[in-house]
C-alpha cells in the first residue's frame, strides 16, 4: 500500500490524541470517527495559517493535545440527567482540549443548542472554540494582555463562568447581538449559518 502525503498528515494530526473513547460502546467508533476529522479540520487550519502549535513530543512550550471522553453513565441513567457518575465536560486547560463525545451526535448537539438558545452548535464549531482558549494562554494571556485590555477591557470581570451564566440566562449583549445576526445574515448567504 503506498502512503500518501494526506496520510503522513492524518497520522501525525492523530499523534495529538490522548485518550479516545471506548470503542466497545455502540456508536461511538462513528463517534471517534467524526471527532478526529473535525480534528483534522482544525489542526489544518492551524498550519495553514501557520499559528504555532506542537505536543509534548515535540518540546513545544504549551503542548496540545485531545481528550475524547464520554460520560460515565450509571444503568438506568440518561445523559442529560446523570446525577450520580462521571460527567465529561468539553473545555481546555493548559493545552488539553477535551471533548464529551456526545457532541459528535447530531441529535444531541440540535437539542443542547435548542436547550441553550444557540444559534448554532457544531463539531468543528467546539474545536474553534477551544482552541481560542489554547491561543488566549498561548500568545495573549502574559503576553499581550495589556494591549487587550486597552482594547477590549479586563478578560477578568466578569469572570468567564460569570459571562457564561450571563449569557445563558439574558442572551448576549445588544451589540453583540446585533453584530452577530449581522454576521450570521451575511454567512446565511453563503450556506454557513
Amino acid at each position: 500500500m503506498k502512503i500518501t502525503l494526506a496520510d503522513t498528515v492524518w497520522y501525525d494530526y492523530c499523534q495529538y490524541t490522548d485518550i479516545i473513547p471506548d470503542l466497545s460502546i455502540s456508536g461511538n467508533k462513528q463517534r471517534w470517527y467524526d471527532l478526529e476529522v473535525a480534528k483534522q479540520r482544525l489542526l489544518y487550519t492551524l498550519e495553514v495559517l501557520k499559528l504555532p502549535f506542537g505536543n509534548a513530543e515535540s518540546g513545544f512550550d504549551l503542548p496540545l493535545s485531545f481528550d475524547f471522553k464520554g460520560d460515565v453513565i450509571l444503568k438506568d441513567a440518561l445523559w442529560r440527567t446523570l446525577g450520580k457518575g462521571k460527567r465529561v465536560f468539553t473545555g481546555h486547560a493548559n493545552g488539553k482540549i477535551t471533548i464529551n463525545i456526545r457532541e459528535a451526535d447530531d441529535d444531541v448537539r440540535a437539542q443542547l443548542r435548542v436547550d441553550l438558545n444557540e444559534a448554532q452548535r457544531t463539531l468543528i464549531g467546539h474545536f474553534h472554540h477551544e482552541i481560542g482558549h489554547y491561543y488566549w494562554q498561548l500568545l495573549v494571556k502574559d503576553i499581550w494582555l495589556s494591549h487587550f485590555r486597552d482594547l477590549f477591557g479586563d478578560p477578568d470581570h466578569p469572570s468567564y463562568s460569570e459571562a457564561m451564566e450571563q449569557y445563558y440566562a439574558s442572551g448576549p449583549p445588544e451589540l453583540a447581538a446585533t453584530v452577530c445576526q449581522c454576521l450570521c445574515h451575511h454567512a446565511s448567504m453563503g450556506g454557513l449559518c
